[in-house]
């Protein structure tokens, strides 16, 4: 969102009337340009402009000035909007994936205590119907385990996903890309 703002109040300054202003949000604040004989203040959506212009606006420039404020704040507004579902999509999608896996360990515990519990009586467990549950079932619990530890320490397989799906993801989760 801040780069978008002040990428667009770089072209705001392009303008021939145009000194300078400065720019305030929640976010952060800045400056550009310099500051000029008269001034007028826009807010929109917490984000407030001020315009400096070398000239007193007309009421049709200041139409004018007020459109361009609206439109740069209902678009910064936007992109704050955008960067906070991207972050919010990316701790639900960790979110997501830790309970998976928690539930798998979960469950692969359950069965070995269910395992101990059968070969912890003495009489049980010396019995053949016992020995062959437990030759069974610890090799499957092993299995169970090792995909487990496999799903959390493989990154991504990129292989087959094409760049632009790439880019989208990335757009999408990566929450250092701000912007």
């Amino acid at each position: 969102p801040n780069r978008f703002l002040e990428q667009a109040l770089r072209e705001v300054a392009a303008l021939p009337w145009m000194r300078g202003g400065r720019w305030r949000s929640q976010d952060g604040e800045g400056e550009f340009g310099t500051l000029g004989a008269h001034s007028t203040r826009f807010d929109y959506h917490g984000l407030e402009l001020v315009f400096h212009t070398g000239i007193a606006l007309s009421p049709a420039l200041f139409l004018h000035m007020r459109l361009l404020a609206q439109v740069v704040g209902e678009f910064y507004e936007g992109k704050r909007r955008e960067t906070a579902l991207r972050r919010h999509a990316y701790l639900q999608a960790v979110h997501e994936t830790g309970a998976r896996l928690t539930h798998d360990v979960k469950n692969l515990l359950q069965s070995l205590n269910v395992l101990c519990s059968v070969v912890a009586s003495e009489e049980r467990a010396s019995s053949p119907q016992t020995q062959a549950l437990v030759r069974r079932q610890l090799p499957a619990l092993a299995q169970r385990l090792s995909a487990t530890l496999e799903r959390l320490q493989r990154p991504i397989d990129t292989s087959n996903i094409t760049e632009e799906a790439l880019r989208w993801f990335h757009f999408i989760f990566d929450p250092m890309n701000q912007n």
